[in-house]
């Protein structure tokens, strides 16, 4: 009888802890109101960025304008930079302020570092064409991946059908800066009511253990030519080592649950914000 009043005690706590941890608050942040990307570069000298997130290394801002959302970050750490490279850098939009992956965007996509001359000066020509030339996006695969209602549509990133505008960039002190403007219409930003909270995710999944140099001869090929270090390109679902923790998308291979150690952590960072009108900063 003792066994029989238990059982479901355990059972509630249990349920209980599930739901308190799936319902953990997420940190609240400001959007604040620009007319245009040049007012974030002014707004830039006076505070580089407003928030941080420890545990990525990550420092990032969020705009908004009539039309656009704006996202900009930067990262020092090497093993959050190199996750971007191996898996993919993740941005989610959610009107329901909720973590739904249902509406967003990748890029870089995974093992987005192209080794061959030739494709990168087929990337180089777009890039020069936009105008947008650096030495990061020179070298990266110029596909994004839009994903809508939970499907994904890959679009050439410089082409005039892109909706998403993006940049990438290594500063001179090794800092990986990403900056994106997002029409607010393309997830449905412009529907929302005044005051009305959404979420934006940024994710990226776990990278191997380099244990010795053998392993990484063996298992881990890397491209010497890259202007941050060294990142791998090629291989990398196939090492054992990988660490658990990050849930993709379907279709994408699952990290391995060896060899654990927080250091080796995904990138799983969701904030809670809203739109900021012009009318607020009259």
């Amino acid at each position: 009888m003792m066994m029989f009043k238990k059982t479901p005690t355990l059972w509630i706590l249990a349920t209980l802890v599930v739901f308190i941890v799936s319902c953990k608050s997420m940190p609240i942040r400001t959007c604040k109101y620009v007319e245009n990307e040049t007012q974030i570069t002014q707004l830039r000298k006076a505070l580089p960025f407003s928030y941080y997130h420890a545990d990525s290394h990550i420092r990032y801002d969020i705009y908004n304008s009539a039309t656009h959302l704006y996202i900009r970050f930067d990262v020092d750490d090497e093993l959050s930079i190199r996750k971007f490279f191996n898996f993919g850098l993740e941005i989610y939009i959610d009107t329901l302020a909720k973590r739904k992956r249902n509406e967003g965007f990748i890029y870089p996509t995974a093992n987005a570092w192209i080794q061959d001359t030739e494709t990168a000066e087929k990337i180089e020509s777009m890039l020069i064409e936009t105008g947008e030339l650096n030495e990061l996006q020179r070298r990266l695969n110029p596909m994004v991946t839009l994903i809508h209602k939970n499907l994904e549509e890959n679009t050439n990133l410089f082409s005039k059908d892109s909706p998403i505008s993006i940049k990438v960039s290594f500063d001179k002190e090794g800092r990986f800066l990403y900056e994106t403007a997002i029409p607010l219409s393309e997830f449905g930003l412009d529907k929302l009511e005044p005051q009305q909270n959404f979420t934006i995710g940024i994710l990226s999944g776990a990278i191997p253990k380099i244990e010795n140099e053998q392993n990484q001869n063996n298992n881990q090929p890397y491209n010497n030519n890259s202007p941050y270090g060294t990142y791998p390109y090629s291989g990398v679902y196939n090492n054992n080592n990988y660490q658990p923790g990050y849930t993709g998308r379907p279709g994408q291979v699952q990290p391995m649950q060896s060899n654990y150690k927080k250091e080796f952590e995904p990138i799983n960072i969701w904030i809670k914000t809203h739109l900021t009108p012009q009318s607020a900063t009259d």
